[in-house]
């Protein structure tokens, strides 16, 4: 928390000590890397930041995925394969249930293309897995069983994307010099809570009042660029 005269600048930061960085990405709308040294600190706390809004993005999308069991029908190549999925049978909303329909059935079963992480332990022929999903505008083409071409969609585990990545101090570096930006959310609190006088804690707690913000706050889109 830094002082400005009459206002407070409140970061949710995950080294909070670095206050004078802090305090200069509050007032800029475009934060410049390449005049601070690599071994400087703020390099890491910019890092931190953009991995915590990679982090919020992928969170994001896997909430926006849609639910499905997938079955695997079999393997392609790495940890891609042909399955088929659809939505599982789930309980009704309270009017449905009212009307005596407690039970929404599952959807039809739909071929798809599932690319799982890398990481992923391989699969068999009919093992299921109920998770999100979300198509990535791709599509896929095989050879089905009766031996006609067939073009399917491509999906992934929701939120689970190359650019959901978190980044490494050496890629975060290598791509800003290439030319690519990040926009971070900084946080700018412009009147002190009345109860907690922008502590955002009291007695222990997180402030009921203002809901550990500090106060009234504003939010400002700052671009991370080299």
């Amino acid at each position: 928390m830094i002082a400005t005269g009459n206002r407070l600048i409140v970061f949710t930061m995950v080294v909070a000590t670095l206050a004078a960085f802090t305090a200069r990405l509050a007032f800029a709308e475009d934060y410049a890397m390449s005049g601070i040294p690599l071994d400087d600190p703020r390099w890491q706390n910019t890092l931190d930041r953009v991995n915590g809004m990679i982090a919020a993005k992928a969170k994001a999308a896997e909430e926006a995925g849609e639910e499905k069991t997938v079955e695997i029908m079999q393997h392609i190549e790495g940890t891609s394969y042909l399955a088929r999925a659809r939505t599982p049978q789930r309980t009704a909303g309270s009017v449905a249930r009212a009307l005596g329909n407690p039970i929404v059935p599952p959807g039809e079963w739909e071929t798809i293309r599932i690319d799982l992480p890398e990481e992923s332990k391989p699969l068999a022929d009919g093992e299921k897995f109920l998770k999100m999903i979300e198509e990535i505008g791709k599509t896929f083409q095989y050879t089905n069983t009766l031996g006609a071409k067939a073009t399917v969609k491509v999906c992934r585990l929701a939120g689970t994307g190359d650019e959901y990545a978190p980044l490494s101090m050496e890629g975060f570096v290598s791509r800003l010099k290439a030319g690519e930006t990040w926009a971070v959310t900084v946080t700018q609190v412009t009147k002190a809570c009345n109860f907690c006088r922008g502590a955002k804690i009291v007695n222990g707690a997180t402030c009921r009042q203002c809901k550990g913000v500090g106060g009234e706050a504003i939010q400002r889109a700052i671009t991370i660029r080299w």
